[in-house]
């Protein structure tokens, strides 16, 4: 029950989520981090933000920073993320052929 209490508060599928390396900013350091993740659209992901997504054909989410987003008039957002300690963009670890990440392969942002 208490899960399914935070994924509503939350509006996250996954509230909490344990880190699984260390050393992306001051946001989480250490391996075994908890962090609270929130899905609100009152919140829009911006650069800067650190968010767990899903890549498919990957079981593990993955937790990285925004460092580009490609909005269109439309309102249609398209993220592209990176861990901190790496040199190049996260486009490697994304499916074959995806170059951007979408809102619906956002599970949530990272609550400092």
């Amino acid at each position: 029950m208490t899960w399914k209490s935070l994924m509503v508060l939350t509006n996250s599928t996954n509230p909490i989520i344990i880190t699984l390396s260390g050393g992306n900013g001051p946001a989480f350091n250490q391996r075994g981090d908890l962090l609270l993740l929130t899905n609100y659209h009152s919140e829009p992901v911006r650069v800067g933000d650190i968010v767990a997504f899903r890549v498919k054909g990957r079981d593990i989410p993955i937790i990285h920073r925004v460092i580009r987003l490609h909005e269109k008039s439309d309102g249609y957002i398209k993220f592209l993320t990176k861990h901190d300690a790496n040199q190049v963009d996260d486009r490697g670890l994304y499916a074959e052929g995806q170059l951007w990440l979408e809102k619906k392969d956002i599970i949530g942002k990272v609550k400092r």
